[in-house]
């Protein structure tokens, strides 16, 4: 059976690539081996989610993505 992990980035590459390495440590370490899990990564517009949480848009947060 094949893992896909699915990560929400966007709040800049550096925070992104960080949970990138820790899904990708910890997936080998279960496994016992150097392979590599399947990682969809969808980053999201951190100054356009702002935006609405700013303007008190809430329940336009979950109807963009």
């Amino acid at each position: 059976m094949k893992s896909k992990f699915c990560l929400i980035g966007g709040l800049g590459p550096e925070s992104t690539i960080d949970y990138y390495k820790l899904l990708i440590e910890h997936y080998q370490s279960l496994k016992g081996e150097e392979e590599y899990p399947e990682i969809l990564i969808n980053s999201l517009n951190i100054n356009k989610l702002l935006g609405m949480v700013a303007i008190r848009e809430f329940d336009k947060l979950t109807d963009c993505y």
